[in-house]
């Protein structure tokens, strides 16, 4: 399943890049309690897991300067898609299961509420991935929403149960969940897009060709396979 594959693509990557991954989800953290930081630091994680920069990570006087770079656009989204998630989200907590007429309205609150936090995780991503502004960012969002619903909703299903299973632990809550979450929507968003990337681990053609035509690998001659 495509989803399943977009999720340990962003768990792979998390392993592979442990020690940086670990680093911005602090990182992520801080920006959170300092709350006037938390939209760029969102994008400046979003920056910092993006896959097709394996080779090439940035360090962290890149990503502060891009956290300085984003405050004001930072806060621009923040205020286009974060209203309406938090009204929807009162009104759960107000009507649902109340004797109010209102409650009869919850199902349609569950889903609008669904689709505007799961925009909202999409703008920050494309934001941060592709070249564009409130407006193109927002486009995008709705179009990776629009383009693979199925495959949106599995990815943010089993990302909502890993970050539940990471909130038990609280350490991986901390350490990791952050940048799994950052990594695997930027995974989702490339995905899409179809935006190739390219994986440093993964033999060339050239080098393919090579071990079909050429026999075993040297290691493999060396222990005499």
């Amino acid at each position: 399943m495509r989803a399943l594959r977009i999720v340990g693509r962003g768990l792979k990557d998390t392993y592979e890049h442990l020690f940086g991954y670990v680093l911005a989800s602090i990182f992520w953290w801080i920006s959170a309690l300092l709350v006037v930081t938390l939209p760029a630091g969102t994008l400046t994680l979003c920056m910092v897991t993006d896959p097709r920069r394996a080779i090439d990570r940035p360090d962290w006087r890149e990503a502060a300067v891009y956290l300085r770079a984003s405050l004001a656009r930072g806060w621009l989204l923040a205020l286009a898609t974060l209203p309406i998630p938090v009204v929807l989200l009162l009104n759960l907590y107000s009507f649902a299961g109340s004797d109010n007429w209102l409650a009869v309205l919850t199902p349609l609150w569950v889903v609008l509420f669904v689709i505007g936090a799961i925009v909202m995780f999409l703008a920050f991503s494309t934001m941060s991935l592709l070249a564009g502004g409130l407006r193109a960012s927002l486009k995008r969002a709705g179009y990776v929403a629009a383009a693979a619903p199925i495959r949106t909703v599995l990815v943010f299903s089993l990302l909502v149960v890993f970050s539940f299973i990471s909130w038990i632990a609280v350490v991986p809550a901390i350490l990791l969940a952050p940048a799994v979450v950052g990594a695997t929507v930027n995974r989702l968003v490339l995905d899409v897009f179809e935006i190739a990337i390219i994986d440093p681990s993964k033999p060339t053609d050239e080098r393919v060709h090579e071990r079909k035509v050429g026999g075993p690998e040297p290691r493999r001659r060396w222990w005499g396979g």
